[in-house]
């Protein structure tokens, strides 16, 4: 008997020091933005191995739906058939569009090899006030697109 006691304990230790383990590294509950945000910011590190997060603060600006709709399509006036129907239907819907903004304080090795403590800015329009459609093809990272990111 006190023998399955010990490997039955030693089992749920087992699974819970795994479960612990999973959520530190594999972090399965962060916001779509704040993964996006971190991804296109290891494309810019040196050593994207060395880099680790130390805290992540979010915020949101709500907008109304014609500063989004002029946000998203600067080029079209606001008279424009479409523009009215795209912004009528979001009325309609209840949505709340926002720029969502998250700070990631990290720490990173530099050139050197030092280990050094920085902010990253992470921006998002949202047309619903939620993170969960952004990629990396949405939103802006200290002040650059990807696209910008990646021609350097």
């Amino acid at each position: 008997m006190k023998k399955s006691i010990a490997v039955g304990g030693g089992l749920v230790a087992l699974i819970i020091s795994a479960a612990t383990a999973f959520i530190v590294v594999a972090r399965p509950f962060d916001s779509p933005l704040v993964k996006a945000c971190e991804e296109i910011f290891k494309m810019q590190l040196r050593s994207p191995s060395g880099y680790s997060r130390v805290d992540a603060i979010d915020s949101i600006q709500p907008i109304t739906i014609r500063e989004w709709v002029y946000l998203t399509r600067p080029d079209r006036l606001t008279e424009d058939p479409l523009t009215e129907r795209q912004a009528k239907r979001m009325e309609e819907a209840g949505q709340v569009p926002a720029w969502l903004t998250t700070y990631v304080e990290y720490d990173a090795p530099n050139a050197y090899g030092t280990p050094i403590r920085g902010t990253i800015e992470c921006k998002y329009l949202s047309k619903d006030s939620s993170p969960r459609d952004a990629s990396r093809y949405d939103i802006v990272v200290n002040g650059k697109t990807l696209l910008e990111w990646l021609k350097g």
